[in-house]
């Protein structure tokens, strides 16, 4: 009788523990894309750079790369930032700043670049901000 009753309990929990393996890995399938998809998104929204523009001085051919970190949501401000190279295409400076463009993405003409005999004057400019100036050294 011993056995019977024994067997019995093995079975059922033997079953007990495959419904809660397969409810384990059902969760799992369903939470597992869920996760991927936010943590893109959130990659995307917070931490992807993107090159906007590239600038070259004829004369130095030190170069400023203006990119932007991740992208505005809800019409808040982006963070951009701005690289100076040198002619061996090693980075000298850099700055991040935010540009205030009523959400929009960063363009070509939210950033004005002049330059000097051994600087580099920087305007950032959105349709929601003074312009913001910026200089950085070089030679």
């Amino acid at each position: 009788m011993k056995e019977k009753t024994c067997s019995k309990k093995d079975t059922i929990t033997k079953i007990i523990t495959i419904v809660i393996i397969i409810m384990f890995v059902a969760l799992l399938l369903i939470l597992l894309p869920i996760i991927i998809i936010f943590g893109v998104l959130i990659y995307d929204l917070s931490f992807d750079t993107r090159t906007i523009e590239t600038f070259t001085n004829e004369n130095s051919n030190y170069t400023i790369k203006y990119q932007e970190i991740g992208c505005a949501a809800f019409f808040g401000p982006t963070k951009v930032k701005v690289i100076l190279y040198n002619d061996k295409n090693r980075k000298i400076d850099q700055f991040t700043t935010f540009l205030y463009n009523d959400g929009k993405s960063p363009t070509k003409d939210n950033i004005e670049v002049i330059w000097l005999d051994n600087r580099v004057k920087i305007i950032i400019d959105g349709e929601e901000q003074s312009p913001d100036i910026h200089e950085m050294k070089y030679k």
